[in-house]
C-alpha cells in the first residue's frame, strides 16, 4: 500500500512538473512559431503557419544590422568576462588561503559591491565616462560590466579556491613550480567549474542589458543587441514577423551556451555555497 502511494505521488509530482514546463516554454514556442507567419498570419496567434516564411529573418539579419550588434554584443561579452576572470582569480587566491584580519576586510570591501544597485551610482558613473573620454566606446561597457561582476566572481571563487587542497601547490613548489606558475598549472584547471558559473550568472546578464549600453552609447557601430533591438521594433511597429524573428536570433546564443555548460554551473555554485 505504501508502495503505491510512493508510485502515485511521484506520478502526480511529474505531472505538475510536466504542466509547469509546458507553461514556461509556451512563450518561446510562440516565439519560435510567430517568427515564420507572415503579416497576415501574425493576426492569428493560435495558428500555425502555413509555410516557413523566411522573409522574416532576412529583414532582421539585413534592416536590423544583427550581424553587427551581434559582433558588439559578443566583442563586449567576451572582453568583459576575460577581465573577470582574470582579476577575480587573482584577487581570491589570497584571499581564501589567508585568514588575517586585513584579508577579512578585504574579502568583506569586494562583497560590500553586491549591495550597491547600479542605479544608485549612475549619474556619477556617467560622469566619470564622460571624464575619460569613453562615452559612445565599447570600452565603457566592459570596465562598467566587470566592476559590477568581480564581487559576485570573488565570491564564487574563493569558496572554491578553499575546497581545493593547498597541498598541490606545497608539491607543485617542491618541484620548483613558483607561485605564479603554480597558479596557472596547478590552481587553475582546477578552477573549472567555478569558472563556468562565473561566466554563466554574468553573460546572461551583460548580453540582456538594456539600460548600461543605452545610456553609454549612440551610435550603430557600437551599440549591443537589446539596443538594436528596440531601435528595430522602433521601425517595424506594425509588423511583428521581422522583430519576432530579431528575438528568436538574440535568444539563441545564452540558451544554447547555458545547455552546454548547465552541468559544470550547478558544480560550481554547490561547491562555492558548500564550502565558502
Amino acid at each position: 500500500m505504501n508502495i503505491r502511494k510512493i508510485h502515485l505521488g511521484r506520478f502526480s509530482l511529474e505531472i505538475v512538473m510536466l504542466i509547469l514546463s509546458i507553461v514556461m516554454l509556451s512563450p518561446i514556442m510562440f516565439q519560435i512559431i510567430s517568427s515564420f507567419k507572415n503579416r497576415f498570419e501574425i493576426n492569428r496567434p493560435l495558428s500555425f503557419p502555413s509555410s516557413f516564411y523566411m522573409e522574416n529573418y532576412y529583414r532582421a539579419i539585413v534592416d536590423g544590422h544583427f550581424f553587427q550588434l551581434l559582433q558588439n554584443s559578443v566583442l563586449v561579452a567576451v572582453l568583459t568576462m576575460f577581465v573577470v576572470v582574470i582579476i577575480s582569480v587573482l584577487a581570491s587566491y589570497p584571499l581564501a588561503r589567508n585568514s588575517g584580519l586585513r584579508y577579512k576586510l578585504i574579502y568583506f570591501f569586494f562583497l560590500s559591491g553586491i549591495m550597491v544597485p547600479f542605479q544608485a551610482g549612475m549619474i556619477p558613473l556617467y560622469q566619470l565616462i564622460n571624464w575619460l573620454q569613453l562615452t559612445d566606446n565599447q570600452l565603457s561597457l566592459v570596465l562598467i560590466y566587470a566592476g559590477g561582476a568581480i564581487p559576485m566572481s570573488v565570491l564564487i571563487y574563493a569558496g572554491f579556491i578553499r575546497t581545493v587542497p593547498a597541498e598541490l601547490e606545497e608539491a607543485a613548489q617542491i618541484d620548483g613550480c613558483g607561485p605564479v606558475r603554480s597558479m596557472i598549472q596547478i590552481l587553475f584547471p582546477l578552477l573549472k567549474p567555478a569558472t563556468v558559473s562565473v561566466i554563466v550568472l554574468n553573460i546572461i546578464p551583460i548580453w540582456n542589458d538594456f539600460l548600461t549600453p543605452l545610456i553609454f552609447l549612440s551610435s550603430i557601430e557600437t551599440k549591443t543587441l537589446p539596443v538594436g533591438m528596440w531601435n528595430f521594433i522602433g521601425l517595424r511597429t506594425s509588423d511583428y514577423g521581422p522583430i519576432f524573428a530579431f528575438s528568436v536570433l538574440t535568444s539563441i546564443i545564452p540558451i544554447v551556451m547555458f545547455l552546454l555548460l548547465q552541468k559544470h554551473f550547478y558544480k560550481g555554485i554547490t561547491a562555492g555555497a558548500v564550502k565558502g
